[in-house]
């Protein structure tokens, strides 16, 4: 499930969301281009979890979904890996220039 925060008290869940148990996310209101990227050694966003978010998302979005292959990436790797610019920000900056580059292009030709 992708919920909103869960607090460990179900009285503070209840006097946020009005329920014992966070609701899920409206995914379906996602209308930009979305990229999600996992580490192949996260334990907290694993490929089911992923998929399955996939699937939750308008069937008419632009999802772009890749793995770190690198063995030892995981969660905290996001921010606190010495070589994350390697790993992950530069094909994420190649990802955003092709969209952008994209763009660009449709607004010509439109």
């Amino acid at each position: 499930d992708f919920r909103h925060f869960k607090y460990e008290k179900k009285e503070l869940n209840l006097k946020k969301y009005g329920v014992e148990t966070p609701p899920e996310y409206n995914l379906t209101n996602i209308r930009t281009p979305t990229i999600l990227f996992r580490g192949k050694n996260d334990p907290i966003s694993t490929e089911n979890m992923n998929l399955d978010l996939i699937q939750r998302l308008p069937h008419d979005l632009e999802v772009i979904y890749e793995v770190i292959e690198y063995e030892n990436f995981n969660h905290r790797d996001f921010i606190g890996a010495i070589d994350v610019e390697e790993l992950l920000y530069n094909r994420m900056l190649e990802i955003f220039e092709e969209f952008f580059n994209k763009m660009k292009t449709d607004q010509l030709t439109n």
